[in-house]
């Protein structure tokens, strides 16, 4: 009896102990499997993030001027800001001229806007080759529109890049008119009293202008002024202005 008591507790043992292998050798197995999934998990997690990344480096290629028109006109100086950067890194050449199918270019959908970005008006006129004299399908400018929505800090920037306050648009209206109407005096005067200067340089350089469309307001800004005798010096013809 006590061997047969024996044999039952060595098969008990080694029942038990096959039982403890078996347990070690199933987590073993389980654990294996985890960690193989878990790496094809991160496997395919690497690849997706690849392909993202080339997928948006493609994209790159290409400027999306829509969402970049879209931060100009929300006003989204970071987002501008990051989408410029990305194009850089890139090496993706960004037309700071390009129109929309509006003919607005980025700087008018800056400036058109009430409540437009600082930070992204200063960046196009200071930082990018820009035709600040740029109008849209109806003949606005930049500086119009910066007129009609009483902006004097951009009438300033712009006039001071060169943009001309001689243009007129589709109604034949200038900046100083567009201004005046609206009931922006201090902008009306600021822009005649550069328009003097502009119609000076014209004449220093001996640059060709129409005298029959130089507006009103600046010939008698000119005789006001008494420098009819400055501008005849260079451009005799101009007397015309002045009948």
């Amino acid at each position: 009896q006590e061997e047969i008591a024996f044999k039952k507790a060595e098969e008990e043992k080694n029942r038990r102990e096959q039982e403890q292998s078996r347990k070690k050798t199933e987590v073993a197995n389980a654990e294996k499997l985890r960690q193989q999934q878990q790496k094809e998990k991160e496997n395919a997690e690497k690849l997706h993030q690849q392909q993202l990344k080339q997928k948006e480096s493609e994209a790159l290629k290409t400027v999306n001027y829509s969402q970049l028109f879209d931060f100009i006109k929300q006003g989204n100086h970071r987002g501008y800001l990051e989408m410029l950067g990305k194009y850089r890194q890139a090496n993706t050449v960004v037309d700071f001229n390009h129109k929309d199918a509006a003919g607005y270019s980025m700087l008018i959908s800056c400036v058109s806007r009430k409540q437009s970005s600082g930070e992204i008006f200063n960046d196009l006129v200071r930082s990018h080759k820009i035709d600040v004299d740029a109008a849209e399908n109806d003949g606005w400018t930049p500086i119009m529109f910066a007129a009609v929505f009483g902006k004097m800090d951009y009438v300033m920037a712009l006039l001071d890049a060169g943009a001309s306050p001689l243009l007129r648009n589709s109604k034949k209206a200038t900046a100083f008119e567009i201004a005046a109407q609206q009931g922006y005096p201090a902008i009306s005067k600021r822009i005649a009293e550069h328009s003097v200067m502009f119609l000076m340089d014209l004449a220093m350089k001996k640059t060709n202008f129409d005298v029959d469309h130089i507006p009103a307001y600046i010939v008698d800004l000119i005789l006001k002024y008494d420098i009819k005798a400055d501008i005849l010096a260079f451009r005799p013809e101009s007397s015309k202005c002045f009948v």
